[in-house]
């Protein structure tokens, strides 16, 4: 949004709205959001990561204060973080719903899900946040490969929503370790498969922009922010 409003073109196909988690040991003395309070919790990307801003506006209505400061962040790669929960070296850790599954199946806990923050700021149906980008001009040169190509992304998304023999086949390339790792990646990737693009996810949307301009600012939006529904593509019925 921010690159389309300083004048660059870009159009966003939404492709999935699977969110990450705060995960924590299975034994953490952590039971509620109250319980950070001076300990250390990871966080995937920085400090102006989406899930990060929406997670201190949660914790804000749910500790009367700013998260970030009442606990340490420490910013860092999903994979990184990971391994520092396992070893001890941070209490909780916000990451990315791929590391949150496979943190799920070796027996790590979810204080807080990602979706469940959106829902308890009312974000409903929860945003996609990861989607395709490309420039309107590429619809000039390319347009019906453009639309064969979303139409197979769509009827994909579909056969692995519904066909456990899909992700059988899929699974000697997932580098699984175990059979709950496996369960687990495919249950997350299924509850992100989003429904159409609607009036619905358009409004969901532009709330979610408006409290990313409140939380990050213009590090995060730009100078001059504002919502532009024309970023938004959806294939047509």
């Amino acid at each position: 949004m921010r690159r389309r409003i300083e004048g660059e073109t870009f159009r966003f196909a939404p492709y999935s709205s699977a969110l990450g988690a705060l995960m924590v040991t299975k034994d953490s003395p952590i039971q509620k959001l109250a319980d950070l309070k001076g300990k250390k919790i990871g966080v995937a990307g920085g400090p102006i990561d989406k899930s990060w801003l929406l997670f201190r506006a949660y914790a804000h209505k749910e500790v009367d204060g700013d998260i970030a400061t009442m606990a340490e962040p420490v910013f860092g790669a999903p994979p990184l973080l990971s391994e520092q929960l396992r070893l001890g070296r941070i209490d909780a850790a916000l990451t990315f719903w791929n590391f949150a599954a496979r943190l799920d199946a070796e027996g790590y806990r979810r204080l807080v899900d990602v979706a469940e923050v959106m829902r308890k700021l009312g974000l409903e149906p929860p945003p996609p946040l990861v989607g395709f980008v490309w420039r309107e001009q590429l619809f000039e040169t390319a347009g019906p490969a453009l639309e064969g190509f979303f139409e197979a992304v769509a009827a994909a998304n579909e056969t692995l929503r519904t066909s456990d023999e899909a992700w059988a086949r899929l699974k000697p390339s997932m580098q699984v370790k175990s059979d709950a790792e496996f369960q687990r990646l495919r249950d997350y990737f299924r509850a992100g498969i989003p429904g159409p693009w609607d009036a619905a996810q358009a409004a969901s949307s532009q709330k979610l922009y408006g409290l990313l301009s409140d939380l990050g600012g213009a590090e995060f939006v730009g100078p001059n922010p504002r919502f532009d529904p024309g970023l938004f593509w959806s294939p047509r019925v």
